[in-house]
């Protein structure tokens, strides 16, 4: 995956988070849900865009991962308010927002990356909070399963964060492996092996190849949620019949 040469090209840290969120699944689908929170937690004191899979398991229903993974991340977040004080995170609040104007960049693939390259950045947030609000309504009053939660708990926290490197992509290892006999699964796949100069070679072209071309690692992702949709229906449909 072109996350994974990326990620060891920059000399970034998302190998042993992606190891975390694999674990956390594996555990999850055995029902070992305090290990499993334990992982979640760690995933999300790293990279909070991940706070999306406790809060949906929470609303589905599955209380013991959530809770254990949001108390982890607390935990861990108060070891650098106590080593360096409360300025730490001010500091760490400036970045983030300062760091908007890099959302056009191309190996952004969540929402926000594809709305500003197409040049209306609010619709981007607009997209985002659609679907974190949905996916909220669908966890509550459907109670799914708590692996169809974290398969769309990782792809939100994908599509709505600010910025949803490719390099974030690794995350979604499960999810794929998860589906990997559907055909929406490897084209996502395919996508998501382009390399990253590849890619960069659209930065500065039209708008519109940028938007196209230079856009096929949000694109794929966004297949990748109409095909997990689709899946989710089925499950629903097959649920239904079966009562009947």
């Amino acid at each position: 995956m072109a996350g994974f040469w990326d990620t060891l090209y920059l000399g970034q840290i998302y190998t042993p988070l992606v190891l975390a969120c694999i674990i956390a699944w594996l555990r999850l689908e055995k029902g070992d849900h305090l290990v499993a929170g334990i992982m979640i937690g760690l995933l999300i004191s790293m990279k909070p865009n991940f706070a999306v899979w406790p809060v949906l398991l929470f609303l589905a229903g599955h209380r013991t991962p959530s809770v254990v993974a949001i108390a982890t991340a607390v935990v861990i977040a108060a070891v650098p308010l106590v080593i360096f004080g409360p300025g730490i995170y001010l500091d760490w609040l400036h970045l983030v927002a300062t760091d908007g104007g890099r959302a056009v960049f191309l190996t952004n693939a969540s929402f926000a990356g594809l709305a500003a390259r197409a040049g209306i950045p609010a619709v981007g947030t607009a997209l985002a909070v659609a679907l974190l609000l949905s996916l909220a309504a669908w966890a509550f009053f459907r109670r799914p399963p708590v692996i169809v939660v974290s398969e769309f708990a990782l792809l939100a926290s994908l599509q709505a964060s600010p910025l949803g490197w490719i390099h974030y992509t690794l995350f979604l290892l499960p999810v794929l492996l998860h589906h990997w006999q559907r055909p929406w699964t490897c084209v996502t796949a395919a996508v998501l092996v382009i390399p990253v100069p590849v890619i960069l070679g659209y930065f500065g072209a039209p708008r519109l190849a940028q938007l196209g071309a230079g856009s096929v690692y949000a694109w794929a992702l966004v297949l990748l949620l109409i095909g997990l949709i689709d899946a989710e229906r089925e499950r629903q449909s097959a649920a239904h019949a079966f009562l009947r």
